[in-house]
């Protein structure tokens, strides 16, 4: 092919006709070869560095006075993985093979997935596989709101891929979705469909009980899919510790819910507590933390707490810790918890393993009254908040295994060591009462088992646990018959029976 080379420029163009206007000192070049689908004449510079970067016009002029190369009608460029399309369809090659920045252009990337639209762009274009820019990016959520991103820095990283970053300042009341506000750093790596967000997100809703608080995070982020990583360790951005669950104030006066806050108190003791990846919930309109397998899997008894955007109820299964020291009595207990922010009113659903040295002759006294005791219910053993409190008990094989033994003879074959405990109880309804301070049960008990011996009845009963500043309390109180019954009391070290 025919060429005409610019020593000055470090450019060579590939064409078919060329004119020079003396009297002007300009010389017009145009094409209409055809070049790779595009229609012109093919511009490729001879600068080392440059590495032949290379782009297409149909028309040119070259100025002597100036030494420019001026061209129109570029549809595009290639550079990089990334496709550039200048906003006048002109690109202008100074001396030494540099190009004027090209203005309110627009660029994709990259040139595969095509994910990345970036437009009113300033863009200098460095070589074939090298470019800088900054420009403005349509973030589009769930809702097809659209607002806009500045990408102040555009580049490439080391294998070629475009990067780019900007800032979200907090005065701009950019949102992820109606129901997370965020504020921070923003980074597009073109490969990947999502930006990544690093910075603050802030849950949305008007309670003023419960303060809002930036929680910091970094992660990808979905528009269709939010989902913001929680760690063991959640911090603000003033990187002070917030916490989602409820808590048991340290002197005892009462329980208080929090969703992404810090506790009131150091001091104070976390009930319920939960870690993850926060999302809302469009159907239960709640926000949700927990793991992503519990988000596919109900079912699973990892720690998961809610809180409801209307009214900021908050609910929450998993781990309970009741903020006890009942000193050589042990406590396990899993189930559900809620506060209700209008009433002030914190109950629990709980499965209660206690372990205490207890003689196994007086043990089985009370197994046989039990076994004796005509007319019992039996206990519920097929409910999903039975199966999941043993999931957590005893670990999922040992509790599967026990399921299946349950449904197919509807006895345990092998009982589990990993529950043998002095008494089990399970769906103990409780309810935290502020002015004894202590969590009381309601209605009748549900017991396991007592040591390796199943139970599985609905017993007339009642439980107390008090918080005392002289010392913990346990109280629990068994009735077989009206004058067959048996009360548990634990105080400072002490277990007495009656």
């Amino acid at each position: 092919d025919s060429y005409i080379e610019f020593p000055v420029n470090k450019y060579i163009a590939y064409m078919d006709e060329l004119r020079w206007y003396m009297d002007k000192d300009e010389v017009d070049m145009n094409s209409s070869m055809n070049e790779i689908d595009l229609i012109g004449s093919r511009f490729v510079s001879t600068r080392p560095d440059q590495d032949s970067i290379t782009f297409v016009a149909p028309k040119a002029k070259y100025a002597m006075a100036d030494r420019t190369i001026r061209t129109d009608g570029v549809k595009l460029i290639r550079v990089a993985d990334a496709t550039i399309y200048p906003a006048d369809e002109k690109i202008n090659v100074e001396r030494n093979a540099v190009m004027t920045t090209l203005t309110k252009s627009r660029l994709n990337a990259n040139n595969d997935l095509k994910y990345h639209d970036i437009y009113d762009a300033n863009i200098d274009i460095l070589a074939k596989k090298k470019y800088t820019a900054s420009g403005s990016y349509d973030f589009e959520d769930e809702l097809g709101k659209v607002q806009t991103i500045k990408f102040t820095k555009i580049t490439q990283d080391t294998l070629g891929n475009t990067i780019g970053s900007g800032e979200i300042e907090e005065s701009q009341n950019f949102a992820l979705s109606p129901n997370f506000d965020f504020k921070g750093k923003v980074n597009l790596f073109a490969p990947e469909k999502n930006l990544t967000f690093e910075g603050g997100v802030r849950i949305v809703h008007s309670c003023a009980s419960l303060n809002k608080n930036w929680l910091k995070f970094k992660a990808p982020i979905d528009p269709a899919d939010i989902l913001i990583p929680v760690d063991s360790f959640p911090r603000s951005m003033d990187n002070e510790k917030l916490m989602a669950g409820l808590v048991l104030v340290k002197d005892s006066t009462n329980v208080y819910p929090f969703f992404m806050k810090k506790k009131k108190k150091t001091g104070d003791q976390e009930i319920l507590n939960s870690r993850g990846y926060l999302k809302f919930n469009k159907a239960n309109q709640e926000y949700q933390l927990t793991t992503k397998e519990k988000f596919g899997n109900p079912e699973l008894a990892d720690d998961y707490v809610s809180m409801k955007q209307a009214n900021c109820d908050v609910s929450g299964e998993g781990n309970l810790s009741f903020g006890l020291d009942l000193g050589q009595v042990k406590l396990q207990t899993y189930g559900k918890a809620s506060h209700s922010i209008a009433t002030d009113e914190t109950r629990f659903k709980a499965t209660i393993a206690m372990d205490f040295f207890f003689a196994p002759e007086l043990w089985k006294m009370v197994e046989d009254g039990i076994a004796a005791t005509s007319g019992l219910q039996a206990a519920d053993v097929s409910s999903s908040d039975y199966k999941k409190a043993m999931i957590a008990l005893l670990g999922k094989e040992p509790a599967d295994k026990m399921f299946k033994d349950l449904a197919s003879t509807g006895t345990i074959k092998k009982f589990p060591d990993e529950l043998n405990h002095s008494i089990v109880f399970t769906n103990v309804d409780m309810k935290w009462n502020t002015e004894t301070r202590s969590y009381v049960s309601e209605g009748w008990l549900s017991i396991s088992n007592i040591g390796k011996t199943p139970v599985n009845k609905i017993i007339k009963g009642k439980i107390e646990l008090v918080k005392k500043r002289g010392g913990d309390i346990l109280n629990f109180y068994i009735e077989l018959e009206s004058q067959k019954w048996y009360f548990f009391n634990y105080t400072r070290n002490i277990m007495s029976v009656i």
